[in-house]
């Protein structure tokens, strides 16, 4: 059994033959469902035994949930068959619960775009470049904190970057809207048959080359990263799917991606400088603005917020397909813009930090243009929130080419993502996580 000390920042799990202390959260709170818990009162899975299959809350097929009574003497709890637990779950939905969740403070991310925007794309190219590069860049670790709910995006990775045919264009269906089981979780809460969306879960961790190293367990976090389907944000769609984005109830940070192929004015005024087929291509009217206001409508219901509130948390509109529309910017910015170093290492520093101010000059030349060519987006993200930042982003780095069924996919050996680990570093740093750290000052040679 989890008992918890008069610290409220250690537990003891107890057998009869040992006692385990282990550092805790005081609650826990559930990324599936959101409910807040403390830790002793979860719910074990069991091992995957035929004989304890079926659990009336998490379904037919799923291990047998259970409360522990016995332990063996690593401290694992044992199940009916004397079985060492898969893990833990929330004892309201009885979903599994990353072990992160448990030690670390959630930071919690909502993704929110257009059908078609890009978050196939951008995904696997932010998740790819914070897994291999941020340790060297800033000294910072970012792990699955279970590999199991992250299996879309390793398929993702793959496909772009490490794929033995560097040769052959490659494509990422979108997020399509249906009950798929590495997107969804059907739970009955009550007798309710109830669909909550699974998240991308993280460990943001120092490395041994971190100047705060040794606070592990304070400055660390686990973050929560929840990608819907477009068409979920749309106003038709309030009823049905309207429980897939509660997480905007919760959310630290907010991510919009807003595709310039797929607004009128924005493609006339590539059309003469691009040759990206992307921006001849027919696509129906969409308002992409509409997107993130009925975001701001169902976050302002579900946080209870009036009118005249916005949302306190910073958002980050995330301007996707750079590629496709770089030379809508004059050609001496641009250049300055590709050739800043955005997380460089500090003179007697060995980690590097987080150029802001090189950020907010790239913030504030996008916020010009789209006043220019799509003033609504600027409109809709100032009524959202009231910390928001402009980060364009090509997560390809190179023109797409239409392939036969008519998608669009480029060839691996040709993919550079730019810019797509700036959005999340700067929300962190937005959302004030200190791990992520901030220079204004010029780097050293």
């Amino acid at each position: 059994m989890i008992h918890h000390q008069d610290s409220g920042d250690q537990v003891a799990i107890d057998s009869s033959a040992a006692v385990v202390k282990v550092p805790l959260l005081s609650r826990v709170t559930c990324p599936h469902c959101w409910h807040q818990y403390p830790p002793e009162d979860s719910v074990w899975i069991s091992s995957d035994h035929k004989s304890l299959r079926g659990d009336p809350k998490a379904g037919e097929d799923a291990p047998r949930r259970f409360r522990a009574e016995r332990f063996d003497v690593q401290g694992n709890a044992l199940d009916a068959r004397e079985a060492r637990a898969q893990g833990l779950a929330c004892p309201r939905c009885h979903l599994e619960v990353p072990r992160a969740l448990y030690e670390y403070k959630p930071f919690f991310v909502s993704i929110v775009g257009a059908p078609g925007s890009g978050k196939s794309f951008f995904l696997p190219a932010m998740t790819w470049f914070l897994r291999s590069s941020l340790p060297d860049k800033c000294g910072v670790s970012f792990q699955d904190a279970d590999p199991r709910l992250n299996v879309r995006l390793h398929e993702y990775e793959t496909t772009l970057f490490l794929n033995a045919d560097r040769e052959t264009p490659v494509t990422i269906e979108k997020t399509q809207m249906m009950n798929a089981r590495d997107l969804v979780d059907e739970v009955f809460l009550g007798n309710e048959p109830v669909e909550l969306l699974r998240p991308f879960v993280f460990r943001l961790e120092p490395t041994s080359d971190h100047p705060m190293r040794g606070r592990i367990a304070s400055e660390s976090r686990a973050v929560c990263m929840y990608d819907n389907a477009g068409e979920h944000f749309l106003a038709a769609t309030e009823g049905r799917y309207s429980r897939l984005t509660n997480h905007l109830e919760h959310c630290d940070l907010t991510l919009f991606l807003f595709d310039p192929t797929q607004h009128a004015r924005f493609r006339q005024a590539a059309r003469s400088v691009s040759e990206d087929p992307q921006w001849t291509r027919k696509v129906p009217p969409l308002l992409q603005n509409t997107i993130l206001d009925n975001a701001a409508t169902r976050l302002r219901n579900l946080r209870r917020l009036s009118l005249q509130q916005r949302y306190n948390g910073p958002l980050v509109v995330v301007i996707t397909k750079f590629d496709a529309w770089a030379n809508l910017i004059p050609a001496k910015i641009r250049t300055s813009l590709l050739s800043a170093d955005y997380l460089p290492k500090m003179a007697g520093e060995t980690t590097g930090r987080l150029r802001y101010d090189a950020v907010q000059a790239l913030s504030g030349f996008c916020r010009t243009l789209l006043k220019q060519l799509a003033p609504e987006i600027v409109s809709a993200a100032d009524g959202f929130s009231s910390d928001v930042t402009f980060i364009p982003v090509s997560a390809t780095g190179c023109a797409v080419r239409e392939l036969p069924n008519g998608q669009y996919g480029v060839r691996p050996r040709h993919i550079q993502p730019k810019w797509c680990e700036l959005p999340l570093l700067t929300g962190l740093v937005r959302g004030r996580v200190p791990l992520i750290r901030t220079a204004v000052a010029k780097a050293a040679d």
